[in-house]
């Protein structure tokens, strides 16, 4: 957990991709009682706010969205991009993609679910530990927007 708190700075960087904000909308849990992160969505890299605990980078990011460097807890980044590492400082970086070197990638896909594996493990924003394994998730999304979904749902701990 990060400086202490209980509840996620979490910010997307969509490069324009609406579809990936309201994928995440849809798909993770925000509780009313007891929300485990608060959302924002910045265009370009030179719109987030602050160092947000998790920053989740768009498959549709390119080297244009990253007008300014950006500080964060937790990087979610698609493995295969091709945008510039240095644009970005990170306490833990995990990256999404359909590579085996990626951190969550998948295990087998199908129109109405897939498999997703995590490679490694990481380490939820609550402190938890998320080992490797293989989860099933209901597909309908476009197979980039669905893990990079996925991989923040599991860095939040939702």
């Amino acid at each position: 957990m990060r400086r202490g708190k209980s509840v996620a700075d979490f910010c997307v960087l969509t490069g324009g991709d609406s579809a990936l904000v309201a994928a995440l909308s849809d798909r993770l849990p925000q509780g009313v009682e007891k929300p485990a992160f608060v959302l924002h969505a910045a265009e370009k890299s030179e719109d987030v706010v602050g160092s947000p605990d998790v920053l989740l980078v768009s498959p549709g990011c390119t080297a244009a969205d990253l007008t300014a460097p950006v500080t964060c807890g937790t990087l979610i980044f698609p493995g295969d991009a091709q945008l510039p590492a240095s644009q970005f400082r990170a306490d833990c970086v995990v990256t999404y993609g359909m590579s085996p070197r990626n951190t969550v990638t998948y295990s087998s896909i199908a129109e109405d679910s897939c498999v997703v594996a995590v490679q490694r493990e990481i380490k939820s924003f609550g402190g938890r530990k998320v080992e490797s394994q293989e989860l099933r998730v209901p597909g309908g999304l476009h197979p980039d927007t669905l893990l990079a979904v996925s991989a923040a749902a599991l860095v939040l701990g939702v």
